[in-house]
């Protein structure tokens, strides 16, 4: 019993060492920054999105499970994806929707007026000042 006792003790001090200080990501796969968020969040995310895309993201301080939430999301948007909640903790991870917005097309190009002026630089300018 005291065995079991020391590694849970272990493994709570390794595990909270493991998220202090932030998250720290650095040209980490879609597949590992997943993982990692899934551990702090203690959600489940399931999907065919993939990427080969590689993430780097920094904190200084702790986060709390919805703010790791929040970060994942905005990190999943960067790389093309979206998240959807399907359940209670549970988020399906997809490829994001591109609306598809018609361009105005232009009909008639007016010309531009170009103007030329002559500036002579050794004319002699005489401005009259005023002491009041």
């Amino acid at each position: 019993m005291r065995v079991f006792g020391l590694f849970v003790l272990l493994m709570s001090f390794s595990i909270g060492s493991a998220f202090a200080g932030g998250i720290r990501l650095e040209n980490a796969s879609y597949q590992s920054a997943l993982s990692l968020f899934a551990a702090i969040t203690g959600n489940t995310y399931i999907g065919d999105f993939t990427t080969g895309k590689q993430i780097t993201y920094f904190t200084e301080k702790d986060v709390s499970p919805a703010q790791a939430h929040e970060i994942l999301k905005s990190l999943v948007r960067a790389v093309g994806g979206q998240i959807i909640e399907t359940n209670t903790n549970e988020f399906s991870i997809t490829n994001a929707k591109t609306d598809d917005k018609q361009v105005a097309v232009i009909k008639e190009v007016l010309p531009i007026a170009n103007v030329i002026k002559r500036i002579d630089l050794d004319e002699k300018i005489s401005f009259n000042v005023l002491n009041q």
